[in-house]
């Protein structure tokens, strides 16, 4: 997830080796420069073996996490935004 730490992303793949599941990466993109800076490499080319890689546990998770001030600095503009749109609403 790109959204948050590489130590809490760390923890989640140690957490799902030990469940025996998958690991995906997905950007959880709330802003349009978060859109594909993680993703889930697979062998193949197609959705399908997109599926039984992820089926098999054959995938990994992959991309760029941003940093802490990062998260902070979009936590902020979308906390303003919120503010801005309820007060519209009044």
């Amino acid at each position: 997830n790109a959204r948050t730490t590489m130590k809490a992303n760390n923890r989640a793949s140690e957490y799902a080796r030990h469940l025996g599941i998958s690991c995906t990466g997905g950007s959880d993109a709330h802003m349009v420069e978060f859109i594909f800076t993680t993703y889930t490499e697979f062998e193949g080319d197609s959705a399908e073996d997109a599926l039984e890689a992820i089926r098999r546990g054959k995938t990994r998770a992959a991309g760029r996490v941003m940093n802490r001030e990062r998260i902070m600095e979009q936590k902020i503009i979308n906390f303003f935004i919120l503010t801005e749109r309820i007060f519209a609403l009044r």
